[in-house]
């Protein structure tokens, strides 16, 4: 970009008000443009630099010691273990799910009976011909 503009200053050298637009120009890519390209460059470094440790890192954890390597062979086993520890849990949550349903249903029985027993042993109001 600089050297377009550049150019365009040698065609137009006559030209004062060429030439001053030219000198803006590069005034305000120097101080605003440059500046941004060099921060956003070294964010993007600062970046890349980090990644590069992270790969470094799992390229460490490649290189496995012998009890990892151990726990490596030990993971079908434990694995299993814990697919059959879900489904017994899915299955006390079925069960707990079910009793409370149950529960649910024994309490609006309960509540239907209570009612009615309320209802039936009240005492009537005294009338004229009880009297």
């Amino acid at each position: 970009m600089e050297e377009a503009i550049t150019q365009l200053a040698k065609e137009h050298r006559a030209d004062p008000e060429t030439l001053e637009l030219v000198a803006q120009i590069k005034l305000l890519l120097h101080d605003q443009v440059k500046t941004r390209l060099l921060t956003q460059k070294d964010e993007l470094q600062a970046s890349v630099d980090e990644l590069t440790g992270d790969i470094e890192r799992c390229t460490n954890h490649l290189n496995m010691s012998d009890s990892e390597s151990s726990l490596l062979h030990q993971l079908p086993a434990l694995s299993k273990d814990h697919k059959e520890c879900r489904a017994i849990e899915s299955d006390a949550a079925i069960r707990r799910d079910a009793c409370r349903d149950v529960q649910a249903s024994l309490l609006t029985v309960k509540d239907a009976k209570c009612t009615t027993f309320q209802h039936l042993h009240k005492i009537p109001q005294s009338t004229v011909c009880s009297a």
